[in-house]
């Protein structure tokens, strides 16, 4: 494996976009998801996946930064002189060791650095992705999910883990606006639910405010 992936259960959303770029680059990532079986030893499981990859990624957040199993992992990963990568998703306190390293900021939608970890984790791992391989076949604005500098499936998933927090299957354009991220705009919202790889549609709402809503199994 070539990435540990260190996040808290809270932020599964933040790490399944991580995992998805690394993936995308052609690197290799190991997380904790699925891969305990009965009877085993979470701290023996985690060791042997710390181990074996060759970086942590750390995504950072208030409830990582409390959770005693994100900081043995990161910990772990530095008593091995292994390189930790720490991630910031969410405005925290962090560890003084976290501080001294370099972090890359994903806190603002317009300014996501998404290239700089994939390069770094390659420059450790001494892999290319296949962006690296063809430069001349780089993809036009908004083919790689981005729009505008905001990242189209960052936003899904942001809307999606919303509509199952509220427990609700539609929300308006202003609510996404209040509630998620005001950076994001009609437009940019309207374009999520266009696409063979979409994950929400269209939708109107009482009152006839327009929004997006998920899509049903039917629709895929």
């Amino acid at each position: 494996m070539d990435v540990f992936l260190s996040y808290s259960s809270t932020n599964h959303i933040y790490a399944q976009q991580m995992r998805d770029r690394l993936t995308e680059a052609g690197l290799t990532v190991w997380q904790d998801q699925g891969q305990f079986r009965a009877g085993d030893d979470w701290r023996d499981v985690i060791d042997h996946g710390l181990s074996a990859c060759q970086c942590v990624v750390v995504i950072l957040t208030p409830s990582a930064t409390v959770s005693s199993y994100v900081t043995y992992e990161w910990a772990f990963a530095y008593g091995q002189g292994k390189t930790v990568i720490p991630a910031v998703f969410e405005d925290c306190e962090r560890h003084p060791r976290l501080e001294a390293w370099q972090c890359e900021i994903f806190t603002h939608a317009q300014h996501q650095p998404w290239d700089r970890v994939i390069a770094r984790v390659q420059e450790i791992t001494g892999k290319t992705g296949p962006a690296d391989e063809s430069p001349e076949a780089s993809p036009e604005p908004g083919e790689d999910g981005r729009d505008g500098g905001l990242d189209r499936q960052m936003a899904t998933y942001r809307i999606l883990d919303y509509l199952d927090s509220k427990r609700i299957n539609m929300v308006s354009f202003i609510r996404i606006q209040k509630q998620i991220d005001a950076d994001y705009s009609i437009d940019f919202l309207r374009s999520l639910a266009v696409g063979d790889d979409r994950r929400l549609r269209h939708c109107t709402l009482a009152g006839g405010k327009a929004g997006l809503g998920r899509l049903t199994p039917r629709e895929f």
